[in-house]
């Protein structure tokens, strides 16, 4: 006879084995992703289709995403993208409140024209309590015609930190490198080296077109401003807090700050020598959120630096002062495994003491820094 109690236990484990591998299974919920879409396990974003995904459905808007890689959305362009968050009036809008970690990666070729979108740029709308951190943007192209539009967002009414963007946006309306519309939002530890070109509007920013009431907190504008009426290096009207912010006022072809004289907006703005010393970057945390290769490159964050191996000096680039010290290392370290007895006459043999050793190897490189050395230099990737 069949013991049923013992056969309902069976199948009560596994019910309860189907139903734990529903809810643990990353596509459980119908999410196009992996994770959980939680802070402690996000939806991961390993490509553009992914990243298509996002922008593609509001109901995820609230969720958390990171990436796992750098992106290229070379394959999109137009309005292609599905642009993430969207505010065209107080009646009709869509915000971005969750959280995009970008991990240290970037999203290159990001492409959009527009004519109709109010603001345009990765995120139309990032609105209170969304947050975008740790994110890059290169080789950007926004054209938003004649409404808002920036590189990473459009409208930002949430917090933006330790993220940069290169490339160019052109609008007639509010317009941006980094950020178009920054209201109510806090923006820190930016920087944009955009090419930003506005319209016949006074709200035109190297980093920010028009921040109103938020916050802009050590941040910095390289890029070129150009605008049919006065523009700001780093934003364009201010009727917010900006504290502990530079502008490159050569590059930008901009003399201040902002277009008004908004909190914070008073400041000098700095030579391009000047933005590349880390004595010009007074309060900058350059311990844990910086770093700078003095006089030789604008400040960048930690969080996107890759090892570049072999750079002994760490100067950024790979060169016989490098080998120099990878010989020295070498050394004192049982430096006889190295060693080669000479064939006679051997020009090898710098040091003539018999033997091919790093010895020679660290000679050689001697003569190499003491003629022309910057030609055998290459600059990291």
């Amino acid at each position: 006879m069949v013991d049923c109690n013992v056969s309902m236990r069976y199948k009560s484990v596994f019910a309860l084995a189907v139903l734990a591998a529903f809810f643990y299974c990353p596509y459980a919920s119908g999410a196009p992703w992996l994770g959980g879409g939680v802070h402690d396990d996000p939806y991961l974003i390993d490509d553009a289709d992914d990243l298509q995904a996002v922008g593609a459905d509001a109901d995820y808007w609230n969720a958390c995403f990171r990436l796992t890689g750098d992106i290229d959305l070379s394959g999109l362009s137009g309005t292609d993208f599905n642009i993430i968050g969207y505010y065209n009036s107080e009646e009709d809008k869509s915000a971005f409140t969750g959280v995009f970690d970008g991990a240290g990666h970037v999203i290159s070729n990001f492409t959009y024209t527009s004519a109709t979108a109010a603001y345009a740029g990765l995120f139309g709308y990032v609105g209170d309590g969304g947050t975008v951190k740790d994110l890059g943007l290169e080789a950007v192209v926004v054209d938003g015609g004649d409404n808002g539009s920036a590189a990473l967002a459009g409208y930002n009414s949430g917090t933006i930190s330790r993220c940069y963007a290169a490339g160019s946006v052109t609008a007639g309306g509010t317009v941006g490198g980094l950020v178009g519309f920054n209201r109510y939002g806090a923006i820190s530890s930016c920087y944009s080296t955009v090419s930003v070109t506005g319209g016949a509007a006074p709200e035109v920013g190297g980093l920010v077109g028009y921040n109103f009431n938020g916050t802009i907190s050590g941040c910095y504008a390289a890029g070129v401003v150009t605008s049919q009426l006065p523009a700001g290096g780093l934003a364009g009207i201010s009727g917010g807090v900006i504290s502990d912010c530079h502008w490159d006022m050569e590059v930008s072809g901009q003399g201040s700050m902002c277009v008004n004289a908004g909190e914070g907006c008073d400041a000098e703005g700095d030579t391009t020598a000047e933005m590349t010393q880390q004595a010009t970057f007074v309060n900058w945390d350059f311990v844990e959120t910086w770093d700078i290769r003095e006089n030789q490159t604008y400040p960048f964050l930690r969080v996107f630096t890759r090892p570049c191996l072999g750079d002994m000096n760490d100067d950024g680039w790979l060169s016989p002062v490098d080998l120099n010290a990878l010989v020295n290392m070498l050394l004192p370290h049982e430096s006889n495994k190295y060693w080669v007895e000479s064939p006679a006459d051997s020009v090898g043999d710098m040091n003539g003491d018999g033997w091919l050793s790093p010895g020679d190897l660290n000679a050689l490189v001697s003569k190499l820094l003491a003629y022309e050395s910057n030609a055998y230099w290459v600059e990291c990737p």
